[in-house]
């Protein structure tokens, strides 16, 4: 994420199952999206960051159309499309909607990345509390 903004107090996001994540910060992010045999990269913004999200990404259907972009779902897949033009493609994956792309970070981010898992962190720094492993990424 770049150019990001931390928030005052963290936002409450409702998941359709009725359990609330929080968003503790905003900024923007790369991605490259597969329509076809093409590929396009762009920037999206206002995008938060949740921690309890881990490597899962959601999109909100809500926010694309405020956008004025068109989702069209079919049994199993479903295209997102500005001005008759599509502009993603995702496909039906155990019950959730993936669409077909990667997050790019700009090259001096690379050093930033930890592929470790919160658990793992736990076990290495002692068994320190969750809380507090999150708050030494912020």
């Amino acid at each position: 994420m770049t150019n990001y903004t931390p928030f005052d107090m963290p936002i409450s996001i409702g998941l359709g199952d009725d359990s609330v994540i929080k968003a503790i910060r905003s900024g923007s992010i790369r991605i490259t999206i597969d329509v076809g045999k093409k590929s396009k990269t762009y920037e999206l913004c206002d995008i938060y960051y949740v921690l309890d999200m881990e490597a899962n990404n959601l999109l909100s259907v809500t926010y694309m159309v405020k956008k004025g972009y068109t989702v069209d779902f079919g049994v199993n897949n479903c295209e997102i499309r500005k001005d008759d033009n599509a502009v993603g493609i995702a496909e039906r994956k155990l019950g959730l909607w993936v669409l077909k792309g990667t997050t790019s970070l700009p090259d001096h981010q690379f050093a930033h990345i930890a592929t470790t898992s919160l658990h793992m962190w736990h076990k290495c720094l002692g068994h320190a509390m969750t809380w507090l492993i999150r708050k030494l990424l912020d």
